[in-house]
């Protein structure tokens, strides 16, 4: 870290709440989009289709959780 080698900056911890596209199916893991900004994230559950509406549950350094939302929240 002295270094600034650092991976888990806590810069993803605003994502908690937001709500997203996944840009690749999650199998459990892809990439999701969240306005401007493309993210590695991780589905909690099974698989989530490309396209699906998705939220971010929590965030661990930086590993993101998103489950898919019912169409009727988006």
């Amino acid at each position: 870290r002295a270094s600034g080698y650092d991976s888990a900056t806590g810069e993803l911890e605003g994502l908690v709440g937001q709500i997203g596209t996944a840009s690749t199916a999650l199998r459990p893991a892809g990439r999701a989009q969240f306005g401007d900004r493309v993210v590695d994230v991780v589905a909690d559950g099974g698989f989530i289709a490309l396209g699906a509406a998705i939220e971010v549950l929590e965030v661990h350094g930086n590993r993101v959780v998103v489950h898919e939302r019912a169409e009727s929240q988006v």
